[in-house]
């Protein structure tokens, strides 16, 4: 079949009912009745190994009857199924009526697919049906390791996390623009992936959300990654002096042209440079005497816990009796408003409604600096969480009529 592969044994079945004369008996739904229990019989006579006893041929015959009606049955392996393996054990506890011993069943899934199978006495007797698990449990043990292991064999390990597999996982809670699993684990022996977001509006909820994610066995957890990615060295092994055991430094193309801003300062600017050359003029030295200390007594700044709120922050105001404030976009989540008087900012601080709305609500400072990635912008009042240059840029490049504005 082209969707996939059907096994079954209905030719060996009906050549082993021929054989035995049973290809008329009726068929039955179900291999052995509840109430049958076979035991060895003491006081019967001693009687040919090779012959079923009475009551045991009763029950094979019963077994034949139920293979003659599922001889349309078999296993059904379809095309493209997932390689996750799963393992299902029992026991039945003391089921043997002779020796009081336990029986342990094992099957073996690969997707949908069943790969092995079996049902065995177990050699020690169990004490308790706790114990006879256990030993059930240690049988699938030796199937999983088995399986694990015709897999490697193959080229296949199912200790790994596709990258495919993180992306689609990761993008059902925002969009995904780049996912990276480096081949190396952390200090303590896990493994960990970098996915990098867009368009994120609430950091913390999307961490919560990855937090609850499962990929098969493995369970993610989430944290934010700060770092600057390391610029690499340039190094010229043409240049005059190189001995060939240590690297120096490329000069760029901007040291070259005499472009840079020490070659201005120093005088040193080759005129006759391709392109552009930087102004020789008396450089402006700004110090701490030109810096304006602005009076922020009647100033507060919050943070909001949703960007999404940024645009709402007038009708918020009016809605709880601060109309007169007025509010300007400071970075990130942060907000500046300005009070009338330092009284009413004491109450807008203290105001429950509005706390509601930010993470907090402090006194401004002069030296405030955001240290977040994330910049609310207005786009023909489409509001848009963006925090990379390169979109930036692809805004400044449009021809349609757009502005950009603060609240």
């Amino acid at each position: 079949m082209e969707d996939g592969i059907f096994f079954n044994q209905s030719k060996y079945i009906k050549e082993m009912l021929k054989k035995f004369g049973l290809e008329d008996s009726k068929p039955t739904k179900t291999p052995m009745s509840m109430e049958i229990k076979l035991t060895k019989d003491d006081e019967a006579e001693s009687m040919d190994s090779s012959k079923y006893q009475t009551t045991h041929l009763e029950a094979v015959k019963r077994i034949f009857r139920y293979i003659r009606g599922t001889s349309h049955l078999g296993l059904w392996y379809p095309k493209g199924t997932g390689i996750e393996t799963v393992v299902y054990a029992d026991s039945d506890h003391a089921g043997d009526y002779v020796d009081r011993k336990s029986t342990s069943g094992v099957c073996t899934f690969m997707g949908c697919c069943l790969t092995s199978w079996f049902a065995k006495k177990q050699t020690a007797l169990a004490i308790s049906m706790t114990e006879a698990e256990y030993v059930s449990a240690g049988k699938a043990c030796q199937q999983a390791l088995w399986m694990k292991q015709a897999l490697i064999d193959y080229g296949i390990r199912l200790d790994d996390v596709l990258i495919m597999d993180l992306w689609k996982v990761c993008n059902d809670y925002g969009t995904v623009v780049d996912v990276f699993i480096p081949n190396k684990k952390s200090k303590s022996g896990k493994r960990f992936a970098f996915v990098r977001f867009i368009k994120v509006s609430n950091l913390e909820r999307l961490i919560e959300n990855l937090n609850t994610i499962w990929i098969e066995r493995f369970h993610l957890i989430a944290n934010h990654a700060r770092y600057e990615r390391p610029k690499a060295p340039l190094y010229h092994k043409g240049l005059p002096g190189f001995n060939g055991n240590a690297s120096v430094p490329r000069q760029s193309k901007l040291q070259d042209s005499g472009r840079l801003f020490v070659n201005v300062v120093n005088g040193t600017t080759n005129v006759a440079a391709s392109g552009t050359v930087l102004s020789a003029a008396t450089a402006l030295v700004l110090d701490d005497s030109c810096i304006v200390d602005r009076d922020l007594s009647k100033h507060a700044m919050g943070k909001v816990k949703d960007a999404h709120s940024i645009t709402n922050l007038r009708t918020i105001l009016r809605d709880e009796g601060f109309s007169e404030v007025n509010v300007s976009y400071l970075g990130g989540l942060w907000v500046l408003f300005e009070c009338g008087n330092v009284d009413f900012k004491d109450n807008l601080m203290r105001h429950t409604s509005m706390l509601s709305w930010f993470h907090v609500i402090q006194d401004a400072v002069n030296d405030f600096v955001s240290d977040e990635r994330i910049v609310w912008v207005d786009i023909e009042g489409i509001p848009l969480n963006v925090w990379s240059r390169e979109t930036f840029i692809r805004i400044g490049k449009c021809r349609i009529p757009h502005s950009l504005h603060n609240i």
